[in-house]
Order: C-alpha cells, then structure tokens, then sequence
C-alpha cells in the first residue's frame, strides 16, 4: 500500500497533528474561568486592553 494518498496522509499527520495539539494547548489559557467578582474590584481584562491600536507612525 505505497501510494501517493498514503504519502499525503502521513505528511498530513506528522505535521497536522502536532500543529493543532500545540494551538490548541495555546488557546485554553485565553478563555479565564469565570469568577464571580469581588465588591470593590475591578475585572482584570478592563484594565489592560486585550488588543492594541497599531502605531500611525509605522
């Protein structure tokens, strides 16, 4: 069983895989449990922006 589609599928597994286990790992972290918020303090995503404007000056 040497064909080009089994080529295909192994190239596609050894490095499909591995890429979407690690963006995966990496995007768990983005998504906080949420907490109910204790009176008096702020959320911690209001203080600090999650995007940042691009510069003018670029």
């Amino acid at each position: 069983m040497d064909s080009d589609l089994l080529h295909v599928l192994c190239a596609l597994a050894a490095f499909g895989v591995p890429l979407a286990l690690a963006w995966w790992i990496a995007g768990r972290d983005e998504k906080p449990a949420s907490t109910p918020a204790v009176e008096g303090e702020t959320d911690g995503s209001q203080e600090r922006p999650r995007c940042y404007p691009l510069r003018s000056d670029l």
